[in-house]
């Protein structure tokens, strides 16, 4: 059997980033099923979504998204997401994958309500950590999601899925106006092969393990009310999808890909006969890992040395273009490699 070599092929791209900073606390996901010429959604539909929102929308662990199954404002993800949960009619509030009943004499108990569940889960640690970065490549942009299983999973079967929000979107509402102000309306799936997104852990997961993947995203204007919206689901046996947990990002939070570049670009990845002598002059190299085109993670196993200067040890995988991304001190750079025979 030949034995496998890294060549460096080209230098396709640097970025040097903030390391991943998990949302470990676990997010309540409230998801208003409705409809722009629904007029109860423009009534008691809306007093309970727009006061809900007033109270938690600092609250990073408080995730509200509009998804508009029909009308003006329909998107193909809304409506698969919304079918998910089996609710019918319109306006329906599910939380946590559950339908809570709101309706216009129960409004403001039902934002006691989840005011409260938002307030105990965020107490909770979620079985997986999230964290989403945008980066500017270029013209476009690419977001890389990162997962921690924080505890062990057993038989989960989980994606990343990866949305566009708009808020404060002006647009007609029946029981409303033509010119009501929307807010957090799900507009787009980023993840173009399935509205749930991307394989994430799969099967028997320890804890502490971790995993990501990189989405490429076309260019677009970012603003405080263009939100990036992470999901992690669970596909059940019944092939329905249940909430993990989420993290929700604006859009014009962005980590230029030149930011220290002249730093990054002295990070060096030699493959030598059976392992990878990585070097970084002026840092300390903490960890590594080998992302595939898929963003699935090989973690790089240390076999010596300290400091700037480290050796991995090489593992077998097929032919094609790998990125080494070295953590050094809170940040990290990645390079490209290949791996050929």
């Amino acid at each position: 059997m030949l034995k496998i070599k890294f060549v460096i092929l080209c230098l396709l791209f640097v970025q040097f980033t903030f390391a991943q900073n998990y949302k470990s606390s676990q997010s309540t996901l409230v998801i208003k099923k409705t409809a722009d010429w629904c007029p109860f959604c423009g009534t008691y539909g809306w007093d309970f979504f727009d006061g809900l929102y007033k109270d938690v929308k600092s609250n990073p662990d408080a995730i509200l998204i509009a998804m508009h199954y029909s009308g003006g404002l329909q998107n193909a993800p809304s409506l698969e997401i919304t079918n998910n949960f089996n609710v019918p009619g319109q306006p329906v509030f599910v939380v946590n994958n559950a339908d809570i009943l709101v309706n216009s004499s129960n409004v403001n108990a039902k934002i006691t309500q989840v005011k409260s569940t938002i307030s105990s889960n965020g107490q909770l640690v979620s079985p997986i950590g999230v964290d989403i970065s945008l980066f500017k490549t270029g013209n476009n942009f690419t977001a890389t999601i990162s997962a921690k299983a924080n505890q062990d999973l057993n038989g989960v079967n989980t994606f990343a899925g990866l949305y566009l929000v708009r808020n404060n979107l002006v647009h007609n509402q029946s029981g409303r106006n033509t010119s009501a102000v929307h807010i957090n309306v799900l507009e787009k799936n980023l993840i173009t092969e399935s509205t749930w997104g991307k394989p994430l852990f799969t099967g028997n997961i320890a804890k502490n393990n971790t995993t990501s993947v990189e989405v490429p995203i076309s260019s677009f204007a970012t603003s405080a009310d263009l939100k990036l919206l992470l999901i992690v689901w669970n596909k059940l046996p019944n092939g329905s999808y249940a909430f993990l947990n989420a993290q929700m990002i604006n859009s014009n939070s962005i980590t230029t890909s030149n930011v220290d570049l002249s730093i990054a670009e002295s990070l060096t990845v030699t493959p030598v006969e059976n392992s990878i002598k990585i070097s970084w002059p002026g840092r300390k190299i903490d960890q590594a890992i080998l992302t595939n085109q898929l963003g699935q993670i090989v973690p790089l196993q240390k076999m010596d040395g300290q400091g700037n200067e480290v050796i991995f040890a090489k593992p077998s995988l097929p032919v094609g273009v790998y990125q080494v991304s070295v953590i050094s001190e809170g940040k990290k750079a990645t390079k490209s490699i290949f791996l050929n025979e």
